[in-house]
């Protein structure tokens, strides 16, 4: 017992005139020896192998596909402040209230994630410039019809009825665009089959207030 005692105190002596670098060094050896060593005897990887077999890029790549994949509303349409007023000259003449999408992240989100939209209610996207981005209804929860006007607001081309994407894909990885066959300046996103009920064609005539 007395041994036991003698050697503990030449221990912590040893200990006290080096201080702790040394047992801090020794750990950070033994740590590594142990992670170096396979995780399992079935031929696993060590954790250091893991480490050295990460490819940066790769990784850059599934981030970056995660987030254009992702996208996430960080602008409400309910903060949006300009809507518009606009008649369709159809019989009898129909007014509607538009909120507008001026912002890209606005044109962006449209009217992704809602649960409804009002019938006489819908969304005005505004380009600086004719244009030919398609539309597509991921993360859209009801059908649309889509209308594309040129810079003088005559409708050059519409689609009626546009299902979510989610009806056709339901994890919505490959959603169809829907782009106008004549460059467009303006475009109209209304509650789907308004085009079949109130006779809107391309003749129909817009005024804007």
């Amino acid at each position: 017992m007395i041994q036991l005692i003698m050697i503990f105190k030449l221990f912590f002596d040893f200990v006290r005139k080096i201080g702790f670098i040394v047992p801090i060094v020794i750990g950070l050896v033994l740590a590594y020896i142990y992670f170096s060593n396979p995780l399992s005897s079935n031929g696993a990887l060590s954790l250091v192998d893991m480490v050295r077999n990460i490819n940066l890029n790769e990784v850059s790549k599934v981030v970056g596909s995660l987030q254009n994949n992702n996208i996430t509303a960080t602008e409400t349409p309910s903060k949006w402040q300009s809507k518009q007023r606009v008649i369709f000259d159809t019989t009898p003449p129909i007014q509607f209230t538009l909120e507008t999408a001026l912002t890209a992240e606005q044109k962006q989100i449209g009217l992704m994630y809602r649960d409804n939209l009002e019938t006489y209610q819908g969304m005005l996207f505004v380009f600086d410039s004719d244009s030919n981005t398609g539309f597509w209804m991921k993360n859209v929860n009801f059908s649309l019809d889509i209308i594309f006007l040129d810079k003088d607001y005559n409708i050059v081309d519409l689609f009626e009825n546009v299902p979510p994407c989610k009806i056709a894909d339901s994890e919505q990885r490959s959603c169809p665009t829907y782009t106008s066959t004549t460059p467009y300046r303006f475009a109209i996103e209304l509650k789907g089959k308004t085009i079949t009920d109130i006779g809107i064609t391309k003749k129909t005539i817009l005024k804007f207030e």
